[in-house]
């Protein structure tokens, strides 16, 4: 019973810290509805599916032109796959 109530006052406690400028910034470009404009060779970062046997997602980062070559809409996919844009 112990655990329960600092679990509970765990996830309170954490539910109430603010939020960093830079985290909602990030959240923003997330919810773009296609992948945001940058420099030739910058590299475009997607969360892909967990493989099989294990729930450990990843993130793979191509290039705008890698992702075309393997028959990826990178707009389309970045509206809810999308986490960052490298470089360039």
């Amino acid at each position: 019973m112990a655990w329960k109530t600092i679990l509970l006052a765990s996830i309170l406690v954490t539910g109430a810290l603010p939020v960093s400028a830079s985290q909602s910034e990030q959240s923003d470009d997330v919810t773009m509805s296609r992948a945001p404009d940058a420099p030739e060779g910058a590299l475009y970062c997607l969360k892909m599916e967990p493989i099989t046997g294990t729930r450990i997602g990843s993130v793979l980062c191509w290039t705008r032109q890698e992702w075309a070559d393997n028959d990826i809409d990178l707009d389309k996919a970045w509206a809810e796959d999308g986490v960052e844009v490298i470089g360039g």
